[in-house]
């Protein structure tokens, strides 16, 4: 596994501390928005509780539109208050993930104009949903959130998760199907 301690944990702490404040009701929020401290394996039962609910193609395709519409909301976000496009809007998105909780990435490959990304994803917290093997990736949403970045950007691109800790692999892979 690389090494995944490329950020200071006091620090990123202190970020997101920093970056937290308390609307008029008392709720944090952050960005302008307001926000919710979970757990982190709330994520990965939800996921689950999908799938025994609904199979777990449903549960997929719920996730992946939920991830879309919150990574496209994000990029509105972060355009307009971060000033952040491009493949920058991206970057900074996957790069600041682990310290929001939903694991870390490791970027190998960008390039959005060319609509080219790959990516490594440690800690995924879908994966605590499934603790025995999944014959099918789960971290949908992750892949839809990515979409909802690119397609910020004027990119259309389809990402899929390559490899997922659920099904036995040791890492998550999202990339662009080409």
């Amino acid at each position: 596994m690389k090494n995944l301690k490329h950020w200071d944990s006091k620090d990123a702490l202190e970020e997101i501390k920093n970056s937290l404040s308390v609307d008029e009701d008392e709720m944090f929020t952050m960005l302008g928005r307001r926000i919710v401290i979970t757990p982190q394996a709330t994520f990965g039962l939800m996921m689950r509780s999908a799938a025994d609910l609904g199979g777990i193609n449903a549960a997929k395709i719920f996730m992946r539109k939920a991830g879309y519409e919150i990574g496209t909301d994000m990029a509105k976000i972060m355009k307009e208050l971060l000033k952040l496009q491009g493949e920058e809007l991206i970057t900074f998105y996957c790069e600041t993930a682990g310290k929001r909780g939903w694991g870390f990435n490791i970027i190998e490959e960008i390039d959005v104009e060319r609509g080219l990304f790959k990516t490594n994803l440690y800690f995924s917290p879908f994966v605590t949903g499934f603790p025995e093997r999944s014959k099918v990736s789960v971290c949908d949403f992750q892949a839809g959130a990515i979409e909802g970045m690119f397609n910020a950007t004027g990119k259309k691109v389809q990402i899929v998760e390559t490899k997922c800790v659920a099904k036995g692999d040791d890492v998550c892979v999202f990339e662009n199907k080409k």
